[in-house]
């Protein structure tokens, strides 16, 4: 009798079961694409959430591009981007992998796997149906990259933005004016010496730039997205020479005066040579009498 209920059940339950017109399939396919895509966000802080979501519209573009070319380059440039994704978040990419993501590329396959038909329905269509034509690949293609494209919009309204805000002086704050001084440049000047002197810590010489930067962003309390889009990692590329003639004069003579009031001696003495080294570079009537 339990079986019998079952089986009832069971046969009901596919006769309530509403068949997607077939001429809509890359419009559910889309949707249940974008679902699980915002599904897989969930396990992701921001900057990987960006990431990820210009990785798969990568892959679309890559795949649209196969459309028109059917190169079996872009199928391997298509393995390269998958696999230098996982070794990049390793164990923490498994949400993503648990999707199957690539299933989604294969259109014949996909509309099986990922519940747009049994595959009862799917036998019963007509041979060329059985595969998207290239305007409903196309279709399919842009409404995931259409909503790609809006959730990293989203997602980038989120992030901090990449520029200095500029801080508003004050002609009544004495200390705003001074604090007006103390700008990045010279902050980053100042942790240089501080880690060239104290550490003999110098970019390209004994330490990696990329985190040094890191470090002077902490340091600095300067938020940032990309290290090699941080303007403090392309500022210290330079260090130190990355401002010539009076400005660079100008600065390093600024913050000799900490070092000398802390009787770093071994600093000041660097910062007077860097000092003299830019004024020899200076066409003599350019250069600073003092």
């Amino acid at each position: 009798m339990e079986t019998a209920v079952k089986e009832l059940t069971a046969k009901e339950s596919v006769k309530e079961r509403k068949v997607i017109p077939r001429h809509q399939a890359q419009i559910f396919l889309a949707i249940k694409f974008l679902k699980d895509y915002g599904e897989t966000m969930k396990h992701f802080p921001l900057e990987h959430q960006i990431e990820i979501t210009e990785h798969l519209m990568g892959l679309i573009e890559l795949m649209e591009k196969n459309l028109k070319e059917d190169d079996e380059a872009i199928y391997y440039e298509y393995l390269r981007r998958e696999s230098a994704l996982l070794k990049k978040y390793g164990k923490t990419l498994k949400p993503f992998i648990e999707k199957s993501f690539c299933q989604y590329f294969y259109f014949e396959f996909a509309l099986i796997q990922k519940g747009i038909y049994t595959q009862q329905e799917y036998d019963s269509f007509f041979p060329e149906q059985k595969f998207f034509s290239i305007d409903e690949a196309f279709d399919y293609h842009q409404l995931c990259l259409a909503g790609l494209n809006h959730s990293r919009n989203l997602l980038y309204l989120q992030r901090e933005p990449e520029f200095e805000s500029p801080t508003p002086k004050s002609e009544t704050n004495y200390e705003a004016e001074q604090d007006n001084e103390i700008t990045k440049a010279r902050q980053l000047l100042a942790i240089y010496y501080l880690l060239k002197a104290g550490f003999n810590v110098e970019p390209r010489v004994s330490g990696n730039v990329s985190q040094i930067a890191k470090f002077v962003h902490l340091m600095t309390g300067t938020k940032f997205t990309t290290i090699q889009n941080s303007d403090i990692y392309k500022k210290y590329l330079k260090m130190p020479n990355y401002k010539k003639d009076k400005e660079l004069i100008k600065d390093l003579k600024y913050i000799k005066t900490y070092f000398s009031d802390l009787s770093l001696h071994n600093v000041v003495e660097m910062i007077n040579a860097e000092i003299e080294k830019a004024k020899n570079e200076l066409p003599k009537y350019k250069r600073p009498s003092d």
